[in-house]
């Protein structure tokens, strides 16, 4: 995702804090790492799931951005587990 501004809602400082993620490793991830869902009727902007690794860390980043400003808004940002997701990190495990 480009940007030239990032704006983090509360809830994402909150869970940011919560899990020992940094900024500089959420600005990398909204950088280079893969989109892996796309949110195409989120409102008001379109939102992406990317996910990245850090030291071997999967993490994965909700944002939504604002193409027009060039603005960047991080939603959420958490460690994939297991009993959600496939051990790729990129795929949601079936529930029966």
């Amino acid at each position: 995702m480009q940007y030239r501004d990032l704006l983090y809602r509360i809830h994402a400082r909150q869970s940011m804090f919560t899990r020992s993620i940094s900024d500089e490793r959420v600005e990398h991830i909204l950088r280079h790492g893969e989109v892996i869902e796309d949110y195409p009727h989120a409102f008001p902007f379109l939102a992406k799931l990317l996910l990245g690794w850090c030291n071997g860390r999967a993490i994965h980043v909700v944002a939504a951005e604002d193409r027009s400003k060039l603005l960047v808004i991080v939603i959420t940002a958490y460690q994939p587990t297991l009993g959600k997701w496939e051990p790729d990190r990129k795929t949601r495990r079936k529930h029966a």
